[in-house]
């Protein structure tokens, strides 16, 4: 966090102190690519901690929905559309994974190469992520300023500024839309720094600004 204001008190260094999400919090405004490839080393590992916790549920727990919030496969599975419809098409040119899943306000879109009968298990949806992960490692490896100015198309939403389709710029593509969880069917991940199996940021829904607090609602799976 740069700056926040209480009252007229700047409690920045306060929060940032007490904040488990500090410094990942800083993934969520990049705009270089040198920022980009920091961010997207912060993000990797704290998914990967969240990942073998999540290996370690027995059973058909990582499949099992929490309060109505998506499972941890769910949660991957939207990952790996969101990543393919933000990165993957109109950045790479590439296609969509068949176990992409869509939340509730794009259920009915058309997506191509989707198997909306699916039920991959946690080790094929994290081998079908990490394919993900190392196209976007590589990407960012290379990527420069000139190639962040160009326009590029995402389906369901048009022309798109590269830079904002690109991961970690990208929330959706890169995974802070859908943060690393902590929350398992039978609570056996610790509650910080993750919020929930479908966390919309992570700042656990509270979006600071100069001066005050916003809270922001979580969103439930479809169904």
């Amino acid at each position: 966090m740069d700056r926040l204001v209480v009252n007229g008190v700047d409690v920045t260094e306060f929060v940032n102190q007490h904040d488990p999400w500090y410094p990942l919090r800083t993934a969520l405004h990049v705009t270089s690519p040198a920022e980009m490839r920091d961010a997207w080393g912060l993000l990797t590992k704290a998914w990967a901690t969240t990942v073998v916790r999540a290996q370690r549920l027995p059973g058909r727990a990582p499949h099992q929905r929490v309060g109505g919030e998506w499972s941890f496969i769910e949660t991957l599975r939207h990952l790996l559309l969101a990543t393919d419809k933000w990165f993957t098409l109109p950045v790479l040119g590439g296609s969509f994974h068949p176990f992409g899943l869509a939340d509730a306000g794009s259920v009915d879109f058309p997506w191509p190469g989707i198997d909306r009968t699916a039920d991959p298990s946690l080790a094929e949806v994290l081998d079908a992520r990490a394919d993900r992960v190392g196209h976007i490692a590589q990407y960012l490896a290379t990527v420069t300023d000139a190639d962040l100015t160009r326009t590029v198309d995402v389906l369901e939403n048009g022309p798109t500024p590269c830079a904002s389709a690109s991961p970690p710029c990208s929330k959706k593509s890169s995974g802070t839309s859908a943060t690393p969880p902590a929350t398992s069917p039978a609570s056996k991940l610790p509650a910080t720094p993750e919020r929930s199996w479908r966390g919309q940021d992570p700042t656990g829904g509270v979006k600071p600004t100069a001066g005050r607090v916003r809270r922001r609602g979580w969103r439930r799976a479809p169904g």
